[in-house]
């Protein structure tokens, strides 16, 4: 089973290491150069990266939610908004717990929270490798465009989005 609960300082290490398992495993490699992923995710002990998820947590600038195992409390997968801008800002999962519901679970609850702070639609930049995910849970390609990561290094994504209904 899974749980799904705001992010705490506490879990900072682990959504970093999950980033990190996500973004370098076998599926992204076929997007991406090793170039752009390791730009895209240095190191599960990147300063700037720690101090960022703890500014954001610490100061609620965007909502963070970590999924983890009801039965071994190992988070399985995180995923971020930030309602007041309509951003879809992240979903990632642990490539161990690929393709068994968590990301789905993951995106309906941001979705569910955003409406609950007033956000109508979302729109995000997906990595090429994620478009088919974003598209079975009702997001629509608005263009294919570049994403400047953090380094300064421009990757290809899909910029998309979904309009947002009360259920």
């Amino acid at each position: 089973m899974i749980n799904l609960r705001p992010a705490t300082l506490s879990d900072v290490k682990n959504i970093l290491g999950i980033h990190y398992a996500a973004v370098h495993g076998s599926t992204t490699s076929n997007f991406y150069s090793q170039n752009i992923l390791q730009s895209w995710s240095p190191s599960t002990r990147d300063e700037r990266r720690l101090k960022q998820l703890h500014q954001a947590i610490r100061d609620n600038t965007e909502i963070i939610i970590v999924a983890e195992s009801t039965a071994t409390s190992m988070i399985m997968g995180f995923g971020s908004v930030v309602p007041s801008q309509q951003e879809l800002r992240a979903v990632y999962v642990d490539p161990t717990f690929a393709r068994q519901g968590v990301g789905t679970k993951i995106i309906t609850s941001l979705e569910e929270l955003a409406v609950h702070h007033v956000a109508h639609k979302l729109h995000l930049d997906a990595s090429l490798n994620a478009e088919s995910f974003y598209c079975h849970h009702g997001y629509s390609i608005v263009e294919r465009a570049i994403h400047r990561l953090n380094s300064g290094i421009d990757m290809d994504c899909i910029k998309m989005s979904k309009e947002l209904h009360l259920h």
